[in-house]
């Protein structure tokens, strides 16, 4: 146990049965990190004392909590909290899309996973307006918040444009901001959305199950010379990312739409 502040009271005048309120009770503490991942909750012998109650009262409670997953009981050690505390969402709107994408590399962290200079195949070359087999930089780099994965992307960018990057920028500045450092400032950006099933790379890079649904975003930054500048499939958590668009109001004849 951390520390935390135990369980006091439970009432036996309220309609709701007593294991049921200790299991409340631990459940809040468990989802508010109280008990962070991986600690030990107070024994049976401890919460019987602090609660007056029951030991077959504790034990249904915590019975509870493993069925749920937040806890598992092991001989020995006691019941282990099996919960983490999710970490705080990334929200990015359609209003003032490059600021919000240049204001979220500054936010989170990165890691690039690999780089390298590739011929460009027929997709990307298609994508970056290029000829098929054009030399392209192709990374693939994972974002995380608070050391937790929320992206998975895969960048294209022209050669012509990426070796003017300095050694190892990848790693230290968001890329938006080292395509203006080199005279290709985005301007605009083209992008959909859509909803995907993790494979094994995908999953392995955000901590998921293979299978796992995900958020794909296919984007397109052009500079204001119409160049394209990137081109970059980013695969995101549904549970740490949100993406809000605002309406305005709708005339009458749209409303059936």
């Amino acid at each position: 146990m951390d520390g935390s502040p135990p369980l006091t009271e439970v009432d036996s005048s309220l309609p709701i049965p007593l294991y049921h309120q200790i299991y409340l009770g631990l459940k809040k503490r468990i989802q508010d990190g109280l008990y962070p991942y991986d600690t030990t909750l107070p024994g049976e012998k401890e919460l019987c004392s602090q609660l007056n109650v029951s030991r077959i009262t504790v034990k249904r409670a915590l019975s509870e909590l493993a069925t749920e997953g937040f806890v598992s009981r092991h001989r020995g050690r006691g019941t282990v909290v099996r919960y983490r505390v999710p970490s705080p969402v990334v929200r990015a709107d359609f209003e003032g899309l490059m600021e919000n994408l240049i204001d979220m590399g500054v936010k989170t962290q990165i890691e690039v996973l690999k780089v390298k200079t590739i011929p460009a195949e027929k997709p990307i070359a298609e994508a970056l307006e290029c000829t098929e087999g054009d030399r392209v930089q192709f990374a693939i780099r994972r974002r995380l918040i608070e050391h937790e994965p929320f992206s998975l992307l895969h960048t294209y960018i022209p050669d012509e444009i990426a070796k003017k990057f300095p050694p190892n920028a990848l790693k230290k500045t968001p890329i938006l901001r080292l395509l203006a450092d080199v005279g290709a400032t985005p301007h605009r950006a083209r992008q959909t959305i859509t909803a995907v099933s993790a494979d094994a790379d995908i999953a392995e890079g955000l901590k998921l199950t293979v299978g796992a649904p995900v958020l794909k975003i296919t984007r397109t930054i052009k500079s204001e010379d119409g160049r394209v500048v990137q081109h970059i499939v980013a695969y995101y958590r549904p549970d740490r990312y949100e993406y809000e668009m605002k309406l305005n109001s709708l005339k009458p004849e749209e409303l059936s739409v």
